[in-house]
């Protein structure tokens, strides 16, 4: 039988290799708009993609959704996570959170100090960082336990406000890749 981690750490080795051997200026083709350079889009983004498929092997390991407790997610790993999620991924015109009456959601962690304004209407979404100053709901929790909950791998987070934002954003926010 082949050791499954072996393979991981074999392949691991190899796509940090590859990122660090590339250079800053490297042309390559990245898929979200106002991304970084590609160098530091793909280091990003497999950082981001291996950290919530291990968050899903817990959540099968322990039989339920995990809380931030369960697993071990650096606070700044969660904020970047947050960003890439709300600056990149639900602004593209293919993500399904829209809303014919418009809202605003603050996103605010208590521990990094990091907030974002993300504009919700019948439009693609629009995102800013920092707090706009007037939100019609706000969703707060430690940087994990907003990133578990706003990638729908957790249910941690805090909602004041709009009462069905929450339900509207689990249902609607969804990362796929067709």
């Amino acid at each position: 039988m082949p050791d499954v981690l072996a393979w991981f750490n074999e392949g691991l080795e190899d796509l940090i290799t590859t990122l660090q051997g590339m250079p800053d200026d490297a042309e390559a083709m990245v898929f979200l708009k106002d991304a970084p350079p590609p160098r530091r889009f793909w280091a990003r983004r497999q950082a981001h993609e291996t950290t919530i498929h291990s968050i899903d092997a817990v959540s099968a390991e322990i039989g339920s959704i995990p809380s931030a407790a369960d697993v071990s997610i650096d606070p700044a790993l969660a904020a970047d996570g947050i960003d890439e999620l709300l600056c990149g991924f639900i602004p593209r015109s293919k993500s399904k959170l829209r809303s014919p009456e418009p809202f605003t959601v603050l996103v605010t962690t208590d521990d990094t100090g990091h907030a974002w304004t993300v504009r919700v209407s019948d439009e693609p979404v629009r995102t800013t960082a920092g707090d706009s100053g007037t939100a019609d709901v706000t969703f707060s929790g430690t940087a994990a336990q907003l990133y578990l909950g706003l990638w729908n791998r957790g249910d941690e987070l805090k909602a004041a406000g709009r009462d069905d934002a929450l339900e509207q954003w689990r249902a609607q926010v969804r990362v796929l890749w067709s």
